[in-house]
């Protein structure tokens, strides 16, 4: 069992040492995005389009599905804080199998990926190029799912490494099958690039868990016990988890919905500059990981100020981060958008908007890492509520109002996310502050 950190600046160390593979991992991931993004902007903003209208339903489905085996994280902390690892395998395997079952039934209904978006109120030709692209991404989702869980057993037992090494290799073969695919399939080639490399993520990912005494001693390879305990655990903390991620990410989708109904170049631009938010969240939501799992291992080993101050410590740390990349987004916004968009009124749009998104990255960030420190402590109800009310009651009116009614385009949806997020961090920091003085249970 790792010994709890007893000084803040202990504390701060542990947390840098596991956040920095993890936000690296992260960033990683979201590179393959990012590439998708740049390399189809190049060959067309239609392609850019029906590649922009197909990541909502992934991002919900990844942002939901990790939020519900957030539990996992949490229990698999919380047992090596206490030092009951024998119970770390079994709640792998009962996540593992969670994933297989979800990424089935989920993956039944994403197939009709076309119909849906016809029903969203997007033209054909949309919805038809996005349709295709959500199928092709649909055949990598058990892939994702299962890869989330081992991921979070790896980054949970202090072997991020692993996982980033796994990131790397998959985006250069990425990079290959882009090539080969994009000139001939656009958007959908994009996506089947991605199922197929996250395949082989999770089979090596698979293989070293497989593969490693130190993790065999885990439980991993011995009869589950306990399972009815577990099992209500993982539910119990990733169904609130789940919602709450489902709230937010649902909530960036109809902010994308919302771009389709404006044309192409505004989905366009909308898209590159949600791909740079979602680049600096991947990022900090490293350090909201590694504050979850020291905010958990105090709590299992009953320390309750050590709890307190991680919390506290992986916001201030985000704070910086969020800070300075909002700073280079506005010193570059016009480079940054060159980069993406061949088109030059693509391009000067998204210049436009990059420099509202740099506002977003602050508050994303502060709420993101206190769900983290939430989730450590085992809180999760009171959060979902909160994002609740941040991005269904504020964000999405707020942002529709904006972009249609007041006819800010593009502009006022982004304006809608900064309110509705700086909301959320308002909320959650009262939680958080509450919470983390009570007495351990």
């Amino acid at each position: 069992m790792s010994p709890i950190p007893e000084t803040s600046q202990a504390r701060a160390g542990a947390i840098i040492r596991l956040a920095v593979p993890v936000m690296l991992t992260r960033l990683g991931m979201l590179m393959f995005a990012t590439v998708d993004t740049l390399m189809l902007g190049r060959l067309s903003a239609e392609e850019l389009a029906y590649f922009a209208i197909s990541v909502p339903p992934q991002v919900t489905v990844i942002t939901v599905s990790y939020g519900l085996f957030s539990g996992t994280l949490v229990l698999i902390a919380q047992a090596r804080g206490a030092g009951r690892l024998e119970e770390i395998g079994h709640v792998f395997k009962i996540a593992s199998a969670m994933a297989l079952v979800l990424s089935v039934v989920v993956g039944y209904f994403l197939f009709q990926g076309e119909a849906l978006l016809l029903v969203l109120g997007q033209s054909a030709e949309i919805a038809h190029g996005g349709g295709r692209a959500i199928e092709t991404f649909t055949i990598g989702l058990p892939a994702v799912l299962l890869s989330a869980v081992a991921s979070t057993l790896l980054e949970a037992m202090g072997r991020p490494r692993v996982v980033l090494i796994a990131v790397i290799a998959g985006l250069v073969a990425k990079l290959g099958l882009n090539w080969w695919l994009l000139d001939a399939h656009g958007a959908a080639g994009a996506n089947l690039a991605t199922s197929i490399v996250r395949w082989g993520m999770y089979l090596a990912l698979l293989a070293y868990i497989a593969g490693t005494p130190a993790i065999a001693r885990l439980g991993v390879y011995t009869r589950v016990v306990r399972k009815r305990r577990i099992t209500v655990d993982l539910l119990r903390l990733g169904l609130p988890s789940g919602l709450s991620q489902g709230l937010e990410s649902s909530a960036f989708g109809a902010m994308t919905i919302f771009a389709g109904w404006l044309g192409a170049h505004a989905l366009g631009s909308y898209q590159i500059a949600l791909n740079l938010v979602a680049m600096a969240f991947m990022m900090a939501m490293g350090l909201s990981t590694a504050t979850s799992v020291q905010v958990g291992m105090a709590y299992g080993a009953g320390n309750r100020a050590a709890a307190e101050s991680a919390g506290w410590l992986g916001t201030g740390m985000v704070i910086v981060y969020t800070l300075v990349a909002g700073a280079v987004l506005l010193g570059f916004d016009r480079q940054i958008a060159g980069l993406y968009a061949g088109d030059p009124a693509l391009a000067a749009a998204a210049a436009a908007a990059i420099v509202i998104a740099a506002f977003i990255l602050l508050p994303d960030g502060i709420q993101g890492v206190l769900m983290g420190g939430l989730r450590g402590f085992g809180d999760v109800n009171w959060p979902s509520a909160m994002h609740l009310v941040s991005f269904w009651v504020v964000t999405v009116p707020l942002a529709h109002h904006l972009a249609f009614a007041r006819d800010w385009g593009t502009h006022g949806l982004l304006w809608g996310l900064v309110a509705g997020l700086a909301c959320a961090s308002a909320l959650l920091a009262a939680r958080y502050a509450a919470v983390s003085r009570r007495p351990l249970v």
